[in-house]
């Protein structure tokens, strides 16, 4: 493997500051759009939590038997940073892309194509386990997506499958921000993160 790679990135690592506390410093992505691939952006997977408890519902990508659209970001990562990733992707291995159709959302936004790419999957095993569905999280990963225009997010809706009917659109997402807000800032837990909490304000 090459010393520097490109990592795929769909889910809450999308947000930058999701990424900086598992990558070790702020790291710039490119919002790409990937086309024709045979795995699909699903909302059923079970997180690396250790109980049933405390696992909470998270982003995949799942096999499919026909060709898919998935917005992310790819990032510029070292071997070192690299490790970082997959320490907290445990339970998931690397996936190669590089020969798949990808391309920046925005065309002024370069890649280098001499670098692999690669992207974390996990196994469809997972999506049986027990866990819960997190605001929390669809909420980190779509401000996420924010992070490169409103048009870059509802690419995430339209090509994500199994998300809550209450936030499956973007217009549903955003309707119910306001109340979510009190719940995070009266949680201690979530009112330390006030990178993502002044985020989500902004966004109201």
């Amino acid at each position: 493997m090459k010393e520097d790679v490109y990592l795929f990135f769909y889910g809450s690592m999308v947000n930058k500051h999701s990424r900086a506390h598992t990558i070790k410093k702020l790291t710039k992505g490119i919002p790409v759009v990937i086309k024709h691939i045979d795995y699909k952006c699903s909302y059923q997977f079970s997180s690396n939590r250790n109980t049933s408890s405390t696992r909470f519902t998270v982003l995949g990508l799942m096999k499919s038997n026909k060709q898919h659209t998935i917005p992310g970001i790819v990032v510029k990562v070292s071997k070192k940073e690299l490790e970082h990733a997959k320490k907290r992707e445990k339970n998931y291995r690397l996936l190669d892309i590089s020969d798949k159709l990808i391309t920046p959302h925005h065309t002024s936004q370069q890649m280098n194509h001499a670098l692999p790419i690669y992207t974390f999957i996990k196994d469809s095993s997972c999506s049986s386990y027990p866990h819960i569905q997190s605001n929390y999280y669809l909420d980190l990963t779509v401000s996420g997506f924010l992070e490169y225009g409103e048009a870059f997010a509802r690419l995430f809706f339209k090509h994500c499958s199994a998300l809550p009917s209450h936030s499956n659109t973007f217009t549903k997402w955003k309707r119910d921000l306001k109340k979510r807000l009190v719940e995070y800032t009266s949680v201690v837990h979530y009112a330390k993160d006030d990178k993502l909490l002044s985020t989500l304000q902004s966004i109201i």
